[in-house]
């Protein structure tokens, strides 16, 4: 039986409405302090993200460090590919070897990569010129073991890239340089070409650079 009267019964129920408040209040403080920190985790991991997007969009030789990507070209693919241009040329090679005079090669994008290769392995005969243009592998690893192995050739090598080449090219292109220095490969060049709307205007460009190279290096 309650024996409180009306007045004290209200003060009761405003009393547990009160501590229920209370409860409640704390129950979110609590819940707001844990969700500050994973905010401030999903914050700082989205700006390293996105600090990674911007770099590698600067450097794509770094993309693949970056993302957790299976290598674009695996070492078996690699080596069919690598055969299939070594059978080519196998008649090419053929053909020419009946006509005297200097043999110079010129490559573009990544088979330059696979031609450099044959040329190292002694599955072709050396060339004594060879043009490289716009030349670049879509993986940051073999993008500088490219880089490595063109430093130690022994022939000439001129290496054209343009303003409008793959962002591969523009990414390894001063590491390229450093290794031909490091090397002492004093018949590397490099030459730069602006990019030009007159499709005319840049292929005599390049044309001219390829016969300047050619005379210097004694071809």
């Amino acid at each position: 039986m309650n024996l409180r009267n009306p007045q004290e019964n209200e003060l009761a129920a405003n009393s547990d409405q009160s501590e229920q408040q209370g409860a409640a209040q704390n129950t979110s403080d609590e819940s707001s302090q844990q969700t500050e920190p994973q905010n401030d985790q999903q914050t700082e991991n989205t700006g390293n993200i996105t600090s990674n997007v911007e770099q590698a969009a600067i450097d794509p030789s770094l993309y693949a460090q970056f993302q957790d990507l299976s290598p674009t070209y695996e070492a078996e693919f690699s080596e069919q590919i690598q055969k299939a241009i070594g059978e080519r040329l196998e008649s090419g090679f053929e053909f020419t070897s009946i006509y005297p005079g200097f043999y110079l090669m010129i490559c573009e994008g990544q088979s330059c990569f696979w031609l450099n290769r044959l040329i190292a392995e002694q599955k072709i005969p050396e060339p004594d010129g060879l043009i490289m243009i716009g030349a670049y592998m879509p993986q940051a690893d073999l993008n500088r073991a490219f880089a490595d192995e063109v430093a130690k050739t022994e022939f000439p090598v001129l290496d054209i890239i343009s303003a409008n080449h793959n962002q591969w090219t523009h990414a390894i292109k001063k590491w390229r340089k450093k290794m031909a220095r490091k090397n002492f490969k004093t018949n590397y060049r490099q030459r730069e070409l602006t990019f030009f709307f007159d499709y005319r205007d840049q292929q005599r460009r390049m044309i001219k650079e390829i016969y300047g190279f050619t005379n210097a290096v004694g071809l």
